[in-house]
């Protein structure tokens, strides 16, 4: 198993180990996998888009990203990212954010926006790990 900015990578399962899996297995995936969405659903309001989250788990994997390797890893918009990144961050005039990133000027280009996680974000990405975990126990 390896590490990434202390986050846990999940082990590659082979299709032998899936075709051994029982149903048992299956069921406890499943509620692993269901504890790990009522982590961000704690969190997260049920409005939330799934790109939300998606970006959240892509900050607190790499830690800190320029928001335009965002918009190219999941071929969406800069508006959108940054749209997002608000939400996640301390958010606008219209809405309250979750605290769960920063978003901060590049310091070498003040063009460009960064984000970076908080130590709330990376709470809860402990959280849906601890969650997703039990999917490979």
């Amino acid at each position: 198993m390896s590490t990434m900015n202390g986050l846990m990578a999940a082990p590659a399962r082979s299709d032998s180990d899936a075709s051994a899996s029982s149903s048992r297995g299956s069921t406890r995936e499943l509620a692993g996998f269901a504890r790990a969405l009522s982590v961000a659903i704690d969190v997260f309001n049920p409005g939330t888009q799934l790109v939300t989250l998606q970006l959240f788990c892509e900050v607190a994997l790499r830690q800190e990203v320029a928001m335009i390797d965002l918009t190219k890893a999941f071929a969406i918009s800069g508006a959108a990212v940054s749209r997002n990144c608000d939400l996640l961050g301390g958010g606008s005039i219209h809405r309250k954010g979750f605290k769960l990133v920063d978003v901060f000027d590049d310091p070498m280009d003040r063009r460009f926006k960064r984000v970076r996680i908080t130590s709330k974000g990376a709470e809860l990405a402990r959280g849906l790990l601890d969650g997703l975990r039990a999917l490979t126990k």
